[in-house]
């Protein structure tokens, strides 16, 4: 069967976010652009999904985390994966997860090569490595860095984070972190 005969099935089965993350992952192996979204309109879709990056990044940086919940979107299909487990099912338990930051906690994010993609009018993904540095209070920093997949939808307010994975790097077997 072809891949789109696949992705409805599929769909039916799951619903409208299992079709955004198929249609990005099917988009990501393909790189093509979808049919019938003029080259002029998917270049805007990115120019605008990587504005939006910059202000997370800048809002993350600034550790302005009620400003930095504002990206995802607040929806009942919220959904957030880290390292092969489901992390967040709700933009409130994200929120929480910010706020429980330190105020004396310095943080620095970075998303060094984000591959965007304009997946339909109003929808896109992001593939990024990432890599965030964390200083506490004691000025002792630590990084984490990986690889992060996001789904966004255009909102009256913006592009938003509908749903996202992120898979963090893990040291050599036998080679301590550090």
């Amino acid at each position: 069967t072809s891949a789109e005969t696949r992705m409805t099935v599929f769909s039916r089965r799951f619903g409208g976010l299992t079709v955004c993350l198929v249609a990005t992952t099917a988009l990501a192996c393909s790189r093509a652009e979808p049919v019938g979204l003029p080259a002029a309109h998917a270049a805007a879709i990115r120019d605008s999904v990587r504005a939006t990056l910059v202000g997370y990044v800048n809002r993350f940086d600034a550790a302005d985390w009620d400003s930095v919940g504002r990206f995802y979107l607040d929806d009942p299909r919220f959904v957030w994966a880290e390292d092969g487990q489901i992390g967040y099912r709700s933009v409130k338990q994200i929120r929480d997860a910010f706020s429980a930051f330190h105020a004396s906690t310095w943080t620095r994010m970075e998303f060094p090569d984000p591959e965007i993609l304009a997946l339909a009018p109003g929808s896109a993904s992001v593939v990024t490595s990432f890599r965030q540095t964390v200083t506490d209070s004691t000025g002792r920093p630590f990084t984490v860095s990986g690889v992060m997949m996001l789904a966004l939808l255009h909102q009256p307010g913006g592009w938003k984070f509908v749903s996202g994975h992120t898979s963090t790097e893990k040291p050599a077997v036998g080679v301590k972190p550090g």
